[in-house]
């Protein structure tokens, strides 16, 4: 308790020097709590649709992985109806999906436009990706379509137009379907809006697929683990043959989701280097300034630990006064950008190449408090720690004859 009195009495002593440390670290972590909000709200935002458009999880043909950017139709589950069950009776959503490319045209002439077509059960396009229609209604039949807004915009189609899309068997066969455009629908994101929502019927017709599908797509309730839950169905015999995937461990979605770990671990790693310089300077002055003093400690018996102690009590001291102080000033701007968001062009975001909105948000949570002050004192730390250990190998014989 001694030393712990002593350490905050030496916080204190010279107060200049502790405003400006714990100014860098509030600095420090001000900036942090904006970059990892701002980060990692568009992250969360790009996940969250790609979860959306992919599925928690993936259950296919286990060749079709390799060679899904393909949209390979002979890879496919024959009979798909068995396999929903199975994977339903475990609490989640199972939904038959097929993407394949075909040629769009909003009238008899055969187009040049070539866009993605996804077959679903209709629930699947407003229930799962949430689908916002912006003009005509939903989808009533077989017969009645969805386009995304892009894609309507692209080929000049209309509610009421018929469409026509020229695609393929799962032999390769040319083969056409027409369906009458019930609504254009829109996500937010330029991917998502330049394709095309057919009932699922419709495209196993034009694929030859009757009674079966190319990919199984699972979601589970709020908060599952996609990983869990791929692990769970893995190891039911109703899947037995087939390719059970998280929608992490897929390419290029696995890149995207360890590049945005390393994004914030590097953004953290940069903000606690310089603003712990800032401390090891601070506290390497403060050794040269109380050097005599270690000294006479020393030799009144206080240990080498006791003195690393008092100057890392110094350090915790500051790390939490600048964290608290940076945290707070810096949920203003993250929760503004919460709110109101930044909305960039629609150039911008269509080179993202991923399912993205145009409008970006922040998110501003208890886990981005926690990781900023857990940082804002390892920024005081690792500042003091190495002054702690140069003072504690000082001699008292040696600190004692100096004038300081």
């Amino acid at each position: 308790m001694w030393n712990l009195k002593l350490a905050f009495r030496n916080t204190l002593r010279n107060k200049r020097r502790s405003l400006l440390t714990v100014g860098t670290v509030f600095f420090g972590t001000m900036l942090l709590t904006i970059a990892l909000s701002w980060i990692g709200g568009i992250m969360g935002a790009a996940m969250d649709n790609i979860v959306g458009m992919v599925g928690e999880v993936r259950v296919s043909h286990p060749e079709f992985p390799v060679r899904e950017t393909l949209f390979p139709l002979d890879l496919n589950i024959e009979d798909v109806e068995p396999v929903v069950s199975a994977i339903e009776a475990h609490g989640v959503d199972a939904y038959p999906v097929i993407r394949t490319g075909a040629v769009v045209t909003a009238s008899e002439d055969i187009g040049d436009h070539f866009g993605l077509i996804v077959g679903a059960p209709p629930a699947y396009f407003s229930d799962v990706l949430g689908m916002e229609v912006v003009d005509g209604g939903p989808i009533e039949n077989d017969e009645q379509i969805w386009l995304g807004r892009e894609l309507a915009g692209s080929i000049g189609a209309r509610v009421g137009d018929d469409v026509v899309f020229l695609g393929q068997t799962q032999d390769g066969s040319i083969s056409p379907i027409k369906g009458t455009t019930a609504g254009i629908v829109s996500t937010g994101s330029f991917m998502t809006d330049s394709m095309a929502y057919i009932p699922l019927s419709k495209v196993q017709w034009m694929a030859d697929l009757e009674g079966g599908t190319v990919e199984i797509q699972v979601y589970g309730p709020e908060g599952t683990n996609a990983n869990a839950l791929a692990a769970t169905l893995a190891g039911d015999p109703a899947l037995n043959g087939l390719s059970v995937q998280a929608w992490n461990e897929r390419s290029p979605w696995n890149q995207f989701y360890e590049t945005s770990r390393v994004i914030n671990g590097f953004l953290g790693g940069i903000v606690i280097f310089i603003a712990a310089l800032g401390v090891l300077n601070t506290m390497f002055m403060s050794v040269l300034e109380r050097t005599n003093e270690i000294g006479v400690l020393r030799a009144m018996g206080m240990s080498r630990l006791g003195v690393v102690f008092g100057f890392l009590v110094e350090g915790t001291v500051i790390g939490v006064v600048g964290s608290v102080l940076g945290i707070g000033l810096g949920a203003i701007p993250s929760l503004y950008l919460e709110i109101n968001g930044v909305t960039f062009s629609e150039e911008i975001v269509r080179d993202a190449g991923m399912p993205m909105a145009s409008t970006f948000y922040a998110d501003f949570s208890v886990e981005t408090v926690v990781t900023v002050f857990i940082m804002g004192l390892l920024m005081a730390l690792f500042g003091a720690l190495i002054p702690a250990l140069r003072a504690s190998f000082i001699q008292p014989v040696d600190a004692m004859r100096r004038k300081r």
